[in-house]
């Protein structure tokens, strides 16, 4: 199976026409069709779109391999770039970034803890 018929695939697994799917994506008239028939090449970035709007895997859609559908499927088009991001970093950079993310949410915590104490504080005067 190629990129094309999992194209068609996970279409009629959502029960939407080649119109409906190319309208969901932004997609001019016809692209899908032409996907489809293999008249018209997938690239990247046609393939990031796709993944990241109906939560399908990459791999799957570009080799056919894996769950069609994406551990990352709940996540918000942000929430997924900033992964894929992420992942393209090299080991040590991966490492600075999950300190600093650390360091960010212990200080929020730290700020709700204190509120929460001074809300208390002012609720039981």
């Amino acid at each position: 199976m190629s990129a094309k018929d999992r194209i068609a695939e996970l279409r009629k697994n959502m029960g939407l026409t080649q119109e409906a799917f190319g309208k969901e994506l932004g997609f001019s008239d016809g692209m899908i069709s032409q996907i489809e028939a293999g008249k018209r090449n997938l690239n990247n970035r046609t393939v990031d779109h796709i993944a990241h709007k109906f939560g399908v895997s990459h791999k799957w859609l570009l080799t056919g391999t894996g769950d069609m559908y994406s551990q990352q499927q709940n996540l918000t088009t942000d929430e997924a770039n900033l992964i894929d991001m992420y992942r393209q970093l090299v080991k040590p950079m991966q490492e600075f970034v999950i300190m600093s993310v650390r360091g960010l949410v212990e200080q929020q915590n730290k700020k709700t803890r204190e509120r929460n104490t001074l809300e208390k504080k002012h609720n039981s005067a």
